[in-house]
Formats: C-alpha cells, sequence, structure tokens
C-alpha cells in the first residue's frame, strides 16, 4: 500500500491541527506498552457485564496477533470480537487481490488464537462495493460498517469550528440520514449489514470536544428516539476512551436495565435473528379458505411475532399502536381483500428491501385480487420513514412480522473498535504489506 496515499487520505478528512493533537492524545492515552489500554479493555467490559449486556469488539488481526491470551480469556468471558481487518488500514485504497490476501490473514489469526469469528467493520467505516463484495466470498455472518447519523440535540452550543470539523468525517462515512432512514438491520447479498449510529465517542470526544454531560445529551437522545421509533441504536465506543465517556455509557445502560422491552444482544446475536426473522417471513402460507376468510400460517419458532393491521382503533397496546395487533402463528382472517400489499411489477425493485426489512407481506399484483393495500405508482421520492404512514393507510387486515423477536420494543447493542492497544499498533496502520 502507498503510504502517501493513506496519509494523504486521513489528512484530506483531518486537520493538520487535528492530527497533532491525535498523536498526542493517542500517546497519552496509551503509552509505549499496552498494560494500560488492557487494564481499561477489561475495566469496560466488567462494568456493563454487570448490567447483563456482552460487548462487540472489532479488532485488528494484527493485534490479536500480538496479544492473543487478553482476546481469549475475555472471550471465555463472553466479549464477542470481529474482524477489523488484518492491519488497521483504508481498504478501498488497496488492490482488490490485496484485500483478499488481508482477509485470509486474519481469519487464520483468528483461528489459530482459537477465537469465533462471524463479523466484520472497515476501519473507519470506509468501504466500496468490490470491497464488500469480498466480505460475502468469505462467508462472513455480518457487516457492521454502514453508518446512520442522528441530529445533534438543539440545546447544545457547538463552536463552527468544531461543527466543520465533525461535518467533515461525517462525509468520509457515505452516512445515511436518520430523519430519512429507519436505523435497522438489512441484507447486501447474504451479508446481515447492521448499521452503527453516529454521534460515536471519536466525534463526540475528538471533534466535538464534548463532556459528560453534552455525550450524556446526545445518547439519551439518540435512545429516547430509537425507542420511539421501535428501531435500534448500535452505540460506538473505542475502548481507549472509556473512562472519558464511562459515566455516560453506564447512565444510560442502567437507565435500560430496567426496562423489559428493550433487547441487548451482541452484533452476531442480532444477525442470526435477522436471519431467522427473514426465513420466517419466507415460510409464511396465506390461503383463502371460502369466500370471506383468509388464513395466515406459519412454521417459524415462537420468538417471532406475526402482527395484523385492522384500521379500527381499539385498546391501545403495550408495546404496538392500536392499530397493529400480534396474532398466533395460525390465524384465522376475515376479509374480503387479501392481508398483504399487492404491487405491480414495476415497483417491486423498488420497494422489496424495504418490504423485506420491515417485515410486510407482499406479491405481485393480481388483476381478480383484491389487496389491503396496492402500490401502482412508479416513482416516491419520499423518504422511508414517511411511506411507513402511506402503508397505515390499508383498507383492510395487513398482515406483518414483527422486526424483534418476542414482540421488543427496541434494540440497545454496545461494541467498540479495537485499533490497537498501544500507540506502536498506531504507527504500524501506515504500512499495510
Amino acid at each position: 500500500m502507498n503510504t502517501l496515499r493513506l496519509i494523504h487520505a486521513r489528512t484530506k478528512a483531518r486537520s493538520l491541527g487535528y492530527n497533532a493533537v491525535r498523536i498526542l492524545n493517542i500517546y497519552k492515552r496509551y503509552g509505549l506498552s499496552n498494560e494500560k489500554v488492557r487494564k481499561i479493555l477489561i475495566q469496560f467490559v466488567t462494568d456493563i457485564q454487570r448490567y447483563n449486556i456482552q460487548p462487540t469488539f472489532p479488532v485488528t488481526a494484527s493485534v490479536v496477533r500480538r496479544t492473543p491470551t487478553l482476546f481469549q480469556s475475555l472471550e471465555q468471558c463472553g466479549v464477542e470480537f470481529a474482524l477489523h481487518g488484518f492491519k488497521h488500514i483504508d481498504y478501498t485504497q488497496l488492490a482488490i487481490e490485496n484485500v483478499h490476501r488481508h482477509w485470509e490473514q486474519g481469519l487464520a489469526i483468528f483461528k489459530q488464537c482459537g477465537l469465533r469469528n462471524h463479523g466484520f467493520r472497515f476501519p473507519f467505516l470506509r468501504r466500496d462495493p468490490l470491497c464488500l463484495n469480498t466480505l460475502n466470498s468469505h462467508a462472513f455472518l455480518w457487516d457492521s460498517s454502514d453508518v446512520i447519523s442522528w441530529p445533534l440535540p438543539k440545546t447544545l452550543l457547538i463552536p463552527q469550528k468544531r461543527v466543520s470539523d465533525y461535518q467533515s468525517i461525517l462525509e468520509t462515512y457515505q452516512v445515511k440520514d436518520a430523519r430519512e432512514n429507519v436505523s435497522l438491520p438489512y441484507f447486501i447479498k447474504s451479508l446481515v449489514e447492521i448499521p452503527v449510529s453516529m454521534l460515536d465517542d471519536d466525534i463526540l470526544v475528538e471533534r466535538l470536544g464534548f463532556g459528560v454531560e453534552q455525550i450524556d445529551s446526545v445518547w439519551q437522545s439518540i435512545f429516547e428516539e430509537t425507542y420511539k421509533r421501535k428501531e435500534m441504536f448500535v452505540l460506538q465506543l473505542h475502548p481507549e476512551r472509556y473512562l472519558e465517556c464511562k459515566m455516560s455509557l453506564l447512565r444510560l445502560i442502567k437507565k435500560i436495565s430496567k426496562m423489559t422491552d428493550v433487547w441487548t444482544p451482541t452484533l452476531s446475536e442480532l444477525a442470526l435473528w435477522w436471519s431467522e426473522r427473514t426465513k420466517a417471513i419466507d415460510s409464511i402460507q396465506i390461503k383463502r379458505i371460502d369466500g370471506k376468510n383468509y388464513q395466515a400460517i406459519t412454521n417459524a419458532a415462537d420468538r417471532v411475532t406475526l402482527i395484523i393491521y385492522n384500521n379500527v382503533k381499539g385498546k391501545e397496546d403495550s408495546m404496538f399502536s392500536d392499530e397493529w395487533k400480534p396474532v398466533p402463528s395460525a390465524y384465522r382472517i376475515v376479509s374480503r381483500v387479501k392481508p398483504v400489499i399487492g404491487i405491480v411489477p414495476e415497483c417491486i425493485s423498488k420497494y422489496v428491501d424495504f418490504f423485506n426489512q420491515e417485515g410486510y407481506l407482499f406479491e405481485e399484483k393480481q388483476p381478480d385480487t383484491r389487496y389491503a393495500i396496492e402500490i401502482d405508482h412508479r416513482s416516491s421520492d419520499s423518504p422511508v420513514v414517511e411511506f411507513q404512514s402511506y402503508l397505515n393507510s390499508a383498507k383492510g387486515p395487513l398482515l406483518r412480522v414483527w422486526r424483534w423477536p418476542r414482540g421488543i420494543r427496541s434494540v440497545f447493542a454496545v461494541t467498540g473498535d479495537i485499533d490497537g492497544l498501544d500507540f506502536w499498533d498506531y504507527w504500524i496502520r501506515f504500512y499495510g504489506n
């Protein structure tokens, strides 16, 4: 890899002044040995495990190779690790054959050290279609390099220079705006993509210079919004900044631990659920049993929740809105319309990913069938979050598989990249061969 190209890419996204401060901060946080970060990492894990949360830490394989016993002992305690590249470099700058070689080297190191590995996160959250294709070819279950950005609370007063630094780094992430997108997993071929939420510790501490109360405000705001929208909050906290963010994280986790309708999985548990849910959607059979009734039957596991939209307000359910109600896995529906979405062929490619992500049942529109809702417009500029309200205008019962297991309302997961354990790990990143 061309070292000058890498340095140029890094300085383009980060000013010289920022990089100078960054190098100094890295030295202060890490030192020349790994002892300091080792202790912080163990404290991080111990603190959140008290609340029954297991973190997922993507880690570069070169770091694992240098300190295998640390990662082996943490995995035995329930921590999940994922591959974060062979070295912490920008893989979009590498020839694709070398990308494959790095994955093979990284997976071999994990295997030699006896570490399980199901997932991946690209260094710097930077990827391209070619790099993504390599993950599918190496049989990873999930990737978590997609970025969904949440707006800053309006109550925070931030200097414009800090805001500019924050915006410049977001531009390198190919970020999705949470105001126009849902924070949910989705498939890229066979790979489950799990978006990570911004703002993370790097932006909060390094870019915006926030302290505990400001970090509290941001993370609490993101959680409240994902809880309200029944989505997920994948919180990213690099272990080296754990002490600076500890109070904010533990306040949030303590609050969540008292909520019975929030699931706190590892990223592999989340990806396995999303695959299981997708199979459940495919397994549902809807048959007409007489002139007025349809029957929905699924062989899905008990934790898969089938819900129906009746468009008739009644007593509000504790989790779902008053129009949506959970129903048994074998359910008879009294309706003259088929309880699925009927869609014209020209629109299927546009909406298929959205319907699958949200668990809606749909089929190509048939001329002799009436549907709960029909989609025949050829295009729509409405954001996904607005399109949801259109589906809630169904004129009859509409079936859907709920997002989360056992009717859970929302998801919270803790993750954080381990880019290195000492100052030398950061220096090595400039050499990618």
